[in-house]
């Protein structure tokens, strides 16, 4: 079973109820995707302050989900930056580089992720303490510029398991876009340098 998590840049200001889906799309990005986890970049847009319960009357159960203004998820990509780089290869601080930039790119207000079908492998309140766990163990890695993760977080990424960071693929870190013109992240050694001149980094278009 694959239980997908969901990123979308959005000028919605709250998780859109059940009869504002068409309007949310209307307004929002098309989905970033990943499966069964949180992969590591979308963690990096926030903070504590960004945890909020979807309130619908249509919905069986009320959810977590994050949510956070474009500039304060560039504010907190761009502080964050000096300890991705102390753990991760060149490759992945590349990746990195440019999934901040797809942030200050794009043309929309806020990010949410939409975590209901993750929600469901948790018990009780074990979500919501996990998730909270994950952004504090971030921010005290950021403080002391050392990797202090611990098991609940590689759990939630998605990278239980992995043994060294140069390991992770390239979907774990910043998740999967599908559009017509293929599957981003693609191979980053093709990226090219300038990241406004190429037709398919306007993909949210």
């Amino acid at each position: 079973m694959s239980n997908r998590v969901f990123l979308n840049f959005t000028n919605f200001n709250k998780m859109p109820k059940h009869e504002q889906l068409e309007e949310f799309m209307e307004q929002s990005s098309k989905n970033f995707e990943a499966n069964c986890a949180i992969p590591l970049f979308w963690l990096f847009l926030f903070d504590i302050n960004d945890l909020e319960t979807s309130q619908d009357e249509e919905e069986e159960e009320n959810y977590l989900y994050l949510i956070t203004q474009k500039e304060l998820a560039v504010l907190r990509l761009k502080k964050r930056r000096v300890f991705i780089e102390s753990i991760l290869d060149d490759s992945q601080v590349k990746l990195y580089d440019y999934w901040l930039k797809k942030i200050e790119n794009n043309p929309y207000y806020r990010i949410i992720v939409r975590t209901e079908e993750l929600s469901w492998f948790y018990e009780d309140k074990e979500f919501l303490e996990e998730l909270t766990s994950a952004i504090k163990q971030i921010d005290l890695c950021v403080k002391h510029n050392q990797d202090l993760f611990e098991e609940d977080f590689f759990n939630l990424t998605g990278l239980l398991g992995i043994e060294k960071w140069e390991d992770c693929k390239e979907e774990s870190l910043a998740g999967v876009y599908i559009s017509e013109d293929g599957t981003w992240p693609k191979d980053i050694k093709e990226y090219p340098e300038d990241f406004n001149k190429k037709k398919w980094w306007l993909f949210w278009k």
